[in-house]
């Protein structure tokens, strides 16, 4: 809908004969909050996944974990309303969404990742002003992401300046190229399967635009092979220096990048949240005036 929210089966948003079903479904959901279930049966399924996400986080870090910074895949596009259903059910702070809006108030995975790369920042994100200036000269390039996991391949490219850029421009997600779906016993089925792969990608960079940057996420992003099929995909679709992350992927350090991108972008736009970035709410109100810190987390 024109405010962000989406839509039920059913529903169309200009059609008011269609108000009562909308009307309808919102009771419901707001019945079932009332009664401490989830809003919907899909964003149960999505807060069992963030709570496991949750459980294993505190197990990791020894120390109770009351806030989450949450992206979504460009693909899906979870609505600020849906991720409120998820952690309101979970009794979780949202630290990325914030109704001022002052910056942003939704957080997709390749603005994540870029965030991730250290890329798209500015330096003086707790002065609203200088963050604007500083991200305004930063220069817009054509963004390839290729994620690589267990269950899928999936793409997304868009032009970016700043990592703050909502979504992708275009995106694709392939459940049958995922790591786990490699034939390992049958060498002409393997190859077949790494094709396959190869073609995907060249189709989804050639229906797009000519990647001036390359973001490798997931984590399977250091398979050799992969980085074989990469190379040979974009040789002719890009330059040289783009390809040149491939040759940067052998060390640790690089393995934990590619496997945490998106966490470590999420992460560090919950830092800047909580550091100033979103306590300015007019322009007027603030020229001139250091924001305030909120350091609460």
């Amino acid at each position: 809908m024109s405010d962000g929210s989406r839509l039920p089966p059913g529903v169309d948003e200009h059609d008011i004969s269609t108000r009562k079903i909308w009307i309808w479904y919102k009771i419901k959901c707001w019945v079932r909050k009332l009664l401490f279930l989830p809003a919907t049966r899909e964003i149960g399924v999505l807060a069992d996944m963030v709570w496991q996400l949750h459980q294993e986080a505190e197990a990791v870090l020894g120390k109770r974990v009351k806030g989450v910074a949450a992206s979504s895949p460009d693909r899906v596009r979870l609505t600020r309303y849906e991720i409120k259903d998820i952690l309101d059910y979970l009794w979780l702070e949202d630290l990325v969404g914030d109704r001022k809006k002052v910056f942003f108030d939704q957080l997709f995975s390749m603005a994540a990742a870029t965030a991730g790369y250290s890329d798209g920042l500015c330096p003086s994100y707790t002065d609203a002003y200088k963050c604007e200036k500083e991200e305004h000269q930063l220069p817009s390039r054509w963004i390839l992401q290729l994620d690589f996991s267990h269950q899928s391949l999936s793409g997304a490219m868009d032009l970016k300046g700043t990592a703050r850029h909502l979504w992708a421009d275009a995106e694709f997600v392939d459940f049958a190229l995922g790591a786990d779906h490699r034939p390992h016993e049958d060498d002409s089925a393997e190859q077949e399967y790494w094709d396959k792969l190869e073609a995907r990608i060249r189709e989804f960079v050639e229906s797009n635009h000519r990647p001036e940057k390359l973001y490798l996420t997931g984590e399977d992003a250091t398979e050799p092979r992969f980085l074989e099929v990469v190379r040979n995909a974009l040789a002719d679709l890009t330059s040289p220096p783009v390809l040149e992350v491939l040759n940067h992927t052998v060390s640790i350090g690089s393995a934990d990048i590619f496997q945490f991108a998106t966490s470590m972008g999420a992460a560090e736009f919950a830092k800047r949240r909580q550091e100033g970035m979103a306590n300015c709410l007019l322009p007027e109100q603030c020229r001139g005036k250091a924001p305030e810190r909120n350091t609460e987390l």
